[in-house]
């Protein structure tokens, strides 16, 4: 059985101690997701969710705390995202954590 991910979904690798955010088309931008489609856009991507530092104690626990309910996903492993299979393609140079915005890419199973 597939892990399921929404648009928004927090995911991160079994490495991280951070966390991307899954975006799809029709979550994104579902006024224009057809004309997305049509010009070769992907259905759906991470973007790395970023930290900040903060004077607030109660911050770092959010942040604890999302990491431990985000879903855990392995390079390889297939989900699926609004009823499509894809692939987790994690890009070069993030298994050991997020290193640039677009940590982790899904490709279409077919």
């Amino acid at each position: 059985m597939t892990k399921t991910l929404n648009h928004d979904s927090l995911v991160r690798l079994p490495d991280w101690n951070a966390t991307a955010k899954v975006g799809t088309l029709n979550g994104f931008c579902p006024d224009f997701a057809e004309t997305a489609r049509e010009r070769g856009n992907p259905e759906a991507w991470t973007v790395f969710a970023g930290h900040v530092i903060s004077a607030d104690p109660g911050h770092y626990e959010r942040i604890r705390a999302n990491n431990a309910a985000a879903t855990v996903i392995d390079d390889g492993e297939v989900v699926t995202i609004e009823g499509r299979n894809y692939r987790v393609l994690v890009n070069k140079g993030n298994h050991a954590g997020p290193r640039n915005s677009d940590p982790i890419q899904f490709v279409p199973v077919k």
